[in-house]
């Protein structure tokens, strides 16, 4: 979620409600996280609550792409893309091992 210097984004349960709503209740999986950039030198030693936005880029009904931040009252602490599978059982046969 892009967030202009000095604004704050939005609070975690309506990040976490739009995303909800972007792909329904559904479990994926982590498969990818790119252009990660850590902006301080910790992030456990900060003493503030910390906020996490995502927002949808793109995606279908097997995969989606988030652009995601992570900040701490106005700083923004770390940002990059997670890139999310939801049919990981695609390319299995239900009832065979490998």
């Amino acid at each position: 979620m892009k967030c202009s210097p000095g604004t704050r984004p939005a609070s975690a349960s309506t990040v976490s409600t739009n995303v909800r709503s972007s792909i329904g209740a559904a479990v994926g999986y982590l498969a990818s996280v790119r252009n990660v950039a850590l902006h301080v030198a910790r992030l456990d030693d900060l003493d503030t609550d910390l906020i996490a936005a995502a927002e949808r880029i793109t995606g279908d009904g097997r995969t989606v792409l988030y652009e995601f931040s992570v900040w701490g009252a106005l700083q923004l602490l770390l940002s990059g893309r997670a890139s999310i599978v939801f049919d990981a059982t695609f390319g299995v046969t239900p009832g065979r091992r490998t």
